[in-house]
């Protein structure tokens, strides 16, 4: 089975780093699961529920105020895409 950076490499420039922290944010937004536990290293499983289409999510940055003591974040909903 061919790794992500072998299959993209193909298709676009792109470095290992950023193939690592693609996979990291998509972790952190529970879009993946590490499985690098069962014999494979840095291998990732999308999760079925976060599978809606063949387009890839994007990462965006919002200027938002999170309130820690509450778990919430307040301000405008506005957000921008950003590359990795």
């Amino acid at each position: 089975m061919a790794s992500l950076h072998e299959f993209v490499s193909h298709h676009l420039d792109i470095t290992r780093q950023k193939v690592a922290k693609f996979l990291k944010r998509l972790e952190a937004a529970e879009y993946v699961i590490d499985i690098s536990e069962s014999g494979e290293p840095n291998s990732y499983m999308l999760r079925p529920v976060r599978n809606k289409g063949p387009i890839p999510p994007r990462f965006c940055e919002a200027e938002l105020v999170y309130d820690v003591n509450i778990r919430a974040f307040f301000g405008t909903g506005l957000a921008h895409e950003v590359k990795l």
